[in-house]
């Protein structure tokens, strides 16, 4: 009998199929303040380091497995396997209109913000890699930054080609070790195991707020550093 992870590995889905949330049932703001989340935020809302100091951070989430390539290396033993809490929002035909409000709003209240994309799921077509970039250049104040395990296919293609370069967005690639030579040049990974030593040339910092050298993210700022070229290794995904 296959456990409750190993039957959502095999179906494409996150284990908690009650919190996946289609966004015409849910009255809040599906884009929520950093400061809701323990690692982020930790109570704490706006950023306080780097070059886009000073923004209030949001995050949202989409569906894991569901929306990311099974070639991701946590496809098994993703971090949401553990947030039975978390609402994960549905990618129907309603989620683009929602967050097209959503950022309009924000943009007409911040001279800056910046979204986490994604807590949990990943950039699931090219349409929607499409979206954001429209975004970014219809609204000024929108900065975006993230990690993606899209790469090799045709929606890391896009982000690569049209979404990375901009320079209000910060997105690194997730890979294992065994494909690190296919990366670009570039481009580095930042989701190494700090014990993997197959990686030990790569120039890397571990991730400060995981070694307790900062408070949380929004005091941090080297992930969503465009000139901060070094991987960011974690202890634990």
């Amino acid at each position: 009998m296959l456990t409750k992870t190993e039957q959502a590995i095999l179906e494409d889905r996150t284990i908690f199929q009650k919190k996946v949330i289609p966004v015409t049932t849910y009255n809040g703001n599906i884009l929520k303040s950093a400061q809701n989340n323990t690692k982020l935020g930790k109570g704490k809302g706006i950023i306080t380091k780097g070059p886009w100091s000073g923004f209030p951070l949001f995050t949202f989430t989409l569906e894991e497995r569901k929306t990311c390539p099974r070639s991701c290396h946590h496809y098994g033993d993703c971090y949401g396997n553990n947030m039975f809490r978390a609402n994960r929002y549905k990618n129907d035909e309603n989620l683009i209109p929602r967050l097209r409000d959503e950022i309009a709003s924000m943009d007409a209240m911040y001279k800056g913000f910046v979204i986490r994309l994604h807590v949990l799921g990943d950039f699931y077509s090219v349409e929607y890699v499409q979206f954001w970039s429209q975004m970014l250049e219809k609204h000024s104040g929108l900065h975006i930054y993230g990690y993606t395990a899209r790469y090799f296919d045709n929606i890391g293609e896009e982000i690569r080609k049209n979404l990375a370069p901009h320079n209000r967005v910060s997105i690194r690639f997730s890979v294992d070790s065994t494909n690190l030579e296919r990366l670009d040049p570039n481009i580095f990974t930042p989701d190494l195991l700090a014990t993997d030593e197959s990686v030990s040339n790569i120039p890397f910092v571990v991730c400060p707020e995981q070694t307790e050298q900062t408070e949380s993210c929004l005091t941090c700022g080297l992930c969503f550093n465009k000139n901060f070229r070094k991987a960011v290794k974690f202890l634990n995904h």
